[in-house]
């Protein structure tokens, strides 16, 4: 499992596009603590220009 922050960030857009609704959370745990606040705004900055992806109710 990686904690590389960029790697972070596309696996948590992957995850949103595919629409697995995933938790910005647990990606933020698993970066370390030097890199959450970075990755944190990251993720916020996807998800307020990101389309709405077609959620996967499966997932």
């Amino acid at each position: 499992m990686t904690t590389d922050p960029d790697r972070l960030l596309s696996e948590f857009i992957d995850a949103w596009n595919a629409g697995r609704r995933p938790d910005a959370g647990s990606y933020l745990e698993r970066a370390g603590p030097e890199a959450q606040a970075d990755l944190a705004d990251s993720i916020a900055a996807f998800v307020t220009w990101a389309p709405t992806p077609d959620y996967d109710h499966d997932a």
